[in-house]
């Protein structure tokens, strides 16, 4: 079995534009502790798993001082898939793995698309790059989410050890079919997003409306609700629909 970490926290949002707050934390003293965990497991299969790690090709000088060279079965490899070469090297990279572990990268969505398990750690030093970004929560609530989550590296290294001995079943497909295929598997999305930008560029411009003079008087409030949706505690029944089910149902 291949245990595969993608490149985590990178220097600018994946999959947004926002860029990320200097001075993240290290995500190379992370995947260090990581494969220590997985090294000190119960379960025989993560003790002895080959592990691939890919760091993002923006955050290399932290990993200048990391040696992971002590552990069995660990590869450091990898390069910016932004040519043919590189991209099928990437993609062999995620298809031939028994999983796809990270922090907050779009190798989350391609792991998804090409049916590997997809595992984060919802760590509290990470929380601003994960649970604060506004994409990350779809990943864990559209089609019912197919990121696996864990609180802590004792959570996430007990997950993984369910999954190679074939106790959770695959999450992936309803994600995919909602979010990045909606209109079917077997549509191309380049067509149809060429199609849409060319429907957009022939169609006439829409007529200017002035701005309600009450939405002006619901700022405040809408402002006031993405703080409190911050919050710690709030925050996990704020943007996971599950949870507001099982409120609504208690």
């Amino acid at each position: 079995m291949t245990m595969y970490t993608v490149r985590g926290m990178t220097a600018q949002g994946q999959l947004h534009s926002r860029k990320f707050k200097a001075g993240s934390p290290v995500e190379a003293e992370f995947v260090r502790r990581w494969v220590e965990s997985l090294r000190a497991s119960t379960e025989p299969a993560l003790r002895e798993v080959a592990v691939l790690v890919r760091p993002h090709p923006a955050r290399m000088d932290e990993w200048r001082q990391v040696d992971l060279s002590s552990f069995d079965h660990v590869s450091f490899y990898g390069s910016n898939p932004v040519d043919g070469e590189s991209k099928d090297d990437y993609f062999e990279s995620l298809y031939y793995s028994s999983a796809v572990v990270g922090l907050n990268t779009s190798a989350f969505l391609e792991g998804a698309v090409v049916g590997r398990p997809v595992h984060t750690v919802l760590l509290p030093e990470f929380h601003e790059n994960q649970e604060g970004t506004f994409h990350f929560h779809h990943l864990m609530t559209v089609g019912d989410g197919f990121l696996t989550t864990a609180r802590g590296l004792d959570e996430h290294v007990a997950q993984l050890a369910a999954m190679a001995r074939g106790d959770t079943p695959a999450r992936n497909a309803s994600f995919v079919e909602r979010f990045i295929r909606p209109r079917g598997r077997s549509v191309a999305a380049t067509p149809v997003f060429v199609e849409t930008v060319e429907a957009l560029a022939a169609a006439p411009a829409p007529p200017r409306r002035a701005t309600p003079i009450w939405t002006y008087l619901l700022r405040p409030v809408v402002y006031a609700l993405v703080l409190a949706g911050r919050l710690p505690l709030l925050e996990r029944i704020y943007w996971n629909p599950a949870k507001l089910r099982q409120l609504a149902n208690a």
